[in-house]
């Protein structure tokens, strides 16, 4: 197992607009912030959602797009960069308004209804994904 430490920097938290694109307003908040290695928590209600699945044997992610309401029930992920930018890698947990569970990554395309984000900057070594041939996945480039 390979890692980095790091110093914790500054803690964001804040609240997303209604019909935020979820992960496009993200990246942007952490470009405009110089936020490029971080940890990030979610939580809050979706209008619509896109996430993805991967595929190992195919190498391919599978997108799924829902066009209904769904609560974050709990969201994590990290901030790292790819291709010189910042990236929102987030898992989540969501369950429909019957209370049905669905999981996966967010992608672009998740709307959100209302949403409140705590995010740590952490400061040290830069978190850079790069191409991983054995997995098909950008993965961080940690030696």
């Amino acid at each position: 197992m390979d890692s980095y430490t790091f110093e914790i920097g500054r803690i964001f938290m804040g609240r997303f607009q209604m019909n935020d694109d979820l992960i496009k307003v993200l990246t942007q908040y952490c470009i405009d912030n110089k936020i490029l290695t971080g940890h990030i928590q979610i939580i809050g209600r979706l209008l619509q959602a896109r996430l993805s699945h991967y595929n190992p044997e195919q190498k391919k992610e599978n997108y799924v797009s829902i066009k209904k309401p769904l609560i974050i029930q709990q969201a994590g992920g990290n901030i790292s960069l790819k291709d010189g930018l910042p990236v929102a890698h987030i898992h989540a947990v969501c369950t429909d308004l019957d209370g049905k569970p669905i999981g996966g990554n967010l992608e672009e395309g998740c709307l959100i209804f209302s949403g409140e984000f705590f995010l740590q900057e952490l400061i040290g070594e830069n978190l850079v994904r790069k191409y991983d041939e054995s997995t098909g996945l950008y993965l961080w480039d940690i030696e």
